[in-house]
């Protein structure tokens, strides 16, 4: 599988998880996160599953401010996935830059 970016949410203000994304040999994983109109923010876990179906969450990002961040995973994880679990205001858009790291 070649280098992949994937926009997991869209300018979403709401809770809810993205749709998941198979990532099968990548195992360079970036989110990008970019936040508009936030004053007190949202949290969101970055996701794993093996099956697509039992999530396991490898981190919890609390955004506070508008702005943008960056959070970095590595791992061999079949299927990956954001999830917006709570959410006062702001708008989010959350991109995920996927790449295979040569041994």
């Amino acid at each position: 599988m070649r280098n992949r970016n994937t926009v997991l949410l869209n300018a979403v203000v709401a809770t809810g998880a993205s749709a998941s994304i198979e990532t099968g040999q990548l195992t360079d994983h970036t989110l990008f996160i970019r936040a508009t109109a936030v004053t007190t923010g949202c949290t969101l876990l970055w996701e794993c599953s093996s099956d697509g179906t039992n999530w396991h969450t490898l981190q919890t990002i609390a955004i506070a401010a508008t702005g943008n961040t960056l959070q970095k995973q590595q791992g061999a994880f079949p299927f990956m996935r954001a999830n917006v679990t709570a959410r006062t205001d702001g708008t989010y858009t959350i991109t995920q830059f996927n790449k295979r790291v040569a041994a």
